[in-house]
């Protein structure tokens, strides 16, 4: 077996794994910087306004505490 077939088929998984999954997820992370009223206008950017937002909204707590209730009621439950 030649001694590059491994390493050529790990690199395939590897640049497909960058390709479908990282790479969507660093775009998606970089979009909630901005603003996007339509899909007609320019971004606008806000920064980190959105995350301060969410994290003083108490329907992100409330939904955050119930999505760790129903995880470890789950847990319990299949034990």
């Amino acid at each position: 077996m030649s001694r590059w077939l491994l390493p050529g088929f790990l690199a395939v998984g590897v640049i497909a794994t960058m390709a479908l999954i990282v790479g969507p997820a660093l775009y998606a992370v970089s979009l909630s910087f901005y603003d996007l009223p339509s899909l007609t206008s320019d971004p606008v950017w806000v920064g980190f306004s959105k995350y301060i937002e969410l994290l003083r909204s108490g329907e992100f707590w409330n939904a955050l505490w119930n999505g760790f209730v129903y995880a470890g009621l789950s847990i319990v439950f299949q034990v």
